[in-house]
């Protein structure tokens, strides 16, 4: 049992000294926020890190929504979670991010919106909970690096999404 215990020691500092941990939230100063009905929608992000923890709390207020263009064209962002606070992902909210290649969204988003993800080329992984039950036809407009198999979930929640591809439309 004394071995055990030393392993397990010796286990948790080796992960530390690696790296290996979960990832740690942005600063609430990195985002742009506005006051809404007791929660916070994200409206903008000013940071400069290229994977972003959304913050389920931002000065001791939910974040509920991630706003229209709240993080639309922006080029350098590859990764994002979105905390379960966060119940709806607005109009175009990560449209345009063209080197955005993983979502994990929380348990507790409901609804992705017209155009969330439209045009984000590179987004090849993206985890939906069950707990979203509403997604826009085109919220995942030219996204071009989706795989089948995450297509085939977003038609489970809305059979009438569709996915237009670059070569498709240009022939190629």
């Amino acid at each position: 049992m004394k071995y055990v215990k030393l392993f397990a020691v010796f286990a948790l500092c080796l992960a530390a000294l690696c790296g290996v941990s979960e990832a740690a939230e942005s600063p609430a100063a990195d985002f742009e926020y506005v006051a809404e009905d007791g929660g916070l929608t994200v409206t903008g992000y000013r940071g400069v890190a290229t994977e972003v923890v959304i913050p389920a709390q931002i000065e001791g207020l939910p974040v509920r929504a991630i706003g229209d263009e709240a993080f639309n064209d922006n080029d350098s962002l590859t990764s994002v979670t979105i905390p379960g606070s966060v119940t709806v992902i607005g109009e175009m909210a990560f449209a345009n991010c063209g080197s955005l290649t993983n979502v994990t969204i929380g348990e507790g988003v409901e609804t992705i919106a017209d155009g969330a993800f439209t045009y984000s080329y590179s987004l090849s992984l993206i985890t939906i909970p069950d707990s979203v039950t509403k997604i826009a036809d085109d919220a995942f407009y030219f996204c071009d690096s989706l795989p089948e198999r995450i297509r085939q979930r977003i038609r489970r929640i809305n059979p009438d999404a569709y996915f237009i591809r670059a070569e498709t439309l240009l022939g190629y």
